[in-house]
């Protein structure tokens, strides 16, 4: 892929999320592990951006024009950011969710990916609940 820099976009709300980021991104790059000659390899940068809390800013070009500072409006392709994205630079755009449960389904296997949820929509998804005032367990198939 030869990146040479992650943007992770977060929602505007989650301010001690978005604190929490920050902090593991700066002692990364004290470690080391991301940065100028990262890991003794090429460099590697990570940026937070924080957005305003639009819902459509899943979707790829619209989560691209707020990254570079623009006003977000989801545009029809061509180009798409696999060519034409951020700053212009093919981009990669990938739910950081998905990227961080995907090691595990490689290691753990697809037969224990799909053990998780219902028989007609099976996986896991790790999700986020907002302005939640009552927290309460429900278990698989009691919805």
């Amino acid at each position: 892929m030869n990146a040479t820099a992650a943007h992770i976009y977060i929602r505007g709300e989650l301010i001690q999320e978005a604190r929490h980021l920050q902090q593991t991104i700066d002692e990364a790059y004290k470690a080391d592990f991301i940065g100028r000659d990262a890991c003794g390899s090429d460099s590697f940068d990570v940026c937070r951006h924080r957005g305003a809390g639009a819902y459509i800013c899943g979707e790829e070009t619209e989560l691209t024009a707020r990254t570079e500072g623009k006003q977000g409006r989801p545009r029809l392709g061509p180009p798409f950011a696999a060519d034409v994205g951020l700053s212009g630079c093919p981009t990669t755009v990938a739910n950081v969710e998905t990227v961080v449960i995907a090691p595990t389904i490689v290691w753990r296997g697809g037969a224990w990916s799909v053990s998780f949820g219902r028989e007609r929509y099976p996986c896991t998804n790790a999700g986020a609940a907002l302005h939640v005032n009552a927290v309460r367990k429900i278990l698989a198939g009691d919805a």
